[in-house]
C-alpha cells in the first residue's frame, strides 16, 4: 500500500505530536491546560499508533491489501461521521454569538474577546472548549479518510494505469495537509479560550489565517486528486483492468507462438 507513503506519513504525524508535547511542557501554563487536555485524550493514542506503524512497517506492508484498505476506508470514514456530528452537536450547546465559520475567520483579536464575553455570561465557554476537542476526533477522521480514498483508487488502478497509481500513492499524504491545518487552528483556538481575555492578539489573525488555509487545501484536495484519479483511470493502457489478451500467430517457422496486442 505504499510503504513510503505509511512511513513519512506516520513520521509527520509522530513529529507533529512531539512538537505539541514540547509545546505543553514549555509554553506558559495559562496557554496549555486545554492543549493538554487535548493531548490526553487524542494525542498520546496517536503517538502510540504512529510509533506501532514506524515500529512493524514491515509487516503492514506485507498484510495491507486491496480489502483491507477497503476496511480501513470505511473505519476512517465512520470515525470522520462520529466527530462531524459530535462537532455540529457540541458547537450547538455553545450558543455562539456566530456560526462557527464566521468564528474561525474571525482576524480581530477584540472581536473575538467579545464573543468570548458572550460565552463566559452565558456559562457555556466550557462547552466551546470541548467543541474544539471534539473537532480534533474529525480531523483525524478526515486525514484518515482522505488518504484511504486516494490509496484504495491507486490500488484499484494498479494494472489499469501502474504509473498513474504509484503517482496517486505518492500524492497521499498531501490530502492530511487541509487535516492538519484544522488541527493547529484548534490548538490555537484552546490557546485563546485558556486565556479569554489576555491572549496575545497574534492568536486571532494566526488562527483565522490557519483556517483560510484548511479551507483552501480542502478545496485543492476534493478537486485535484480526484480530477487526477480520472485522468490516470481514461489514460491507462490497460482500460479495464483486466489480462490482456492472447492470440496465436505463424512466426514463419515450424509452430506457433502466442503473443499479445502489445507485445505483437
Amino acid at each position: 500500500m505504499g510503504g513510503g507513503m505509511v512511513r513519512r506519513t506516520a513520521r509527520i504525524v509522530h513529529l507533529v505530536l512531539g512538537a505539541a508535547l514540547i509545546v505543553t511542557i514549555y509554553a506558559p501554563t495559562r496557554w496549555t491546560e486545554a492543549l493538554r487536555l487535548g493531548l490526553a485524550t487524542i494525542g498520546v493514542p496517536l503517538l502510540v499508533a504512529t510509533g506501532v506503524t514506524l515500529w512493524q512497517q514491515a509487516w503492514l506492508r506485507r498484510t495491507l491489501g486491496r480489502v483491507e484498505l477497503l476496511a480501513l476506508l470505511t473505519g476512517s470514514a465512520g470515525l470522520a461521521a462520529v466527530g462531524q456530528v459530535l462537532v455540529q452537536r457540541t458547537f450547538a450547546e455553545v450558543r455562539h454569538p456566530v456560526t462557527l465559520a464566521e468564528a474561525n475567520l474571525t482576524f480581530d483579536a477584540a472581536t473575538v474577546r467579545g464573543h468570548y464575553q458572550v460565552l463566559v455570561a452565558q456559562g457555556t465557554l466550557p462547552r466551546m472548549v470541548a467543541t474544539e476537542l471534539v473537532d480534533f476526533i474529525w480531523s483525524v477522521g478526515l486525514a484518515s479518510s482522505l488518504i484511504m480514498i486516494v490509496l484504495t483508487v491507486a490500488a484499484l488502478l494498479r494494472h489499469r494505469n501502474p504509473a498513474g497509481s504509484r503517482r496517486l500513492r505518492r500524492m497521499a499524504p498531501l490530502m492530511a495537509l487541509a487535516p492538519a491545518c484544522d488541527v493547529v487552528e484548534n490548538s490555537v483556538s484552546l490557546m485563546m479560550l485558556s486565556d479569554p481575555f489576555g491572549f496575545p492578539e497574534v492568536l486571532a489573525p494566526l488562527h483565522a489565517g490557519f483556517s483560510v488555509a484548511k479551507l483552501t487545501l480542502a478545496a485543492a484536495s476534493a478537486t485535484l486528486a480526484p480530477a487526477y484519479a480520472v485522468v490516470a483511470a481514461a489514460m491507462g493502457p490497460n482500460p479495464w483492468g483486466l489480462a490482456q489478451p492472447t492470440r496465436r500467430v505463424n512466426d514463419g517457422r515450424d509452430g506457433e507462438v502466442v503473443v499479445s496486442p502489445r507485445s505483437a
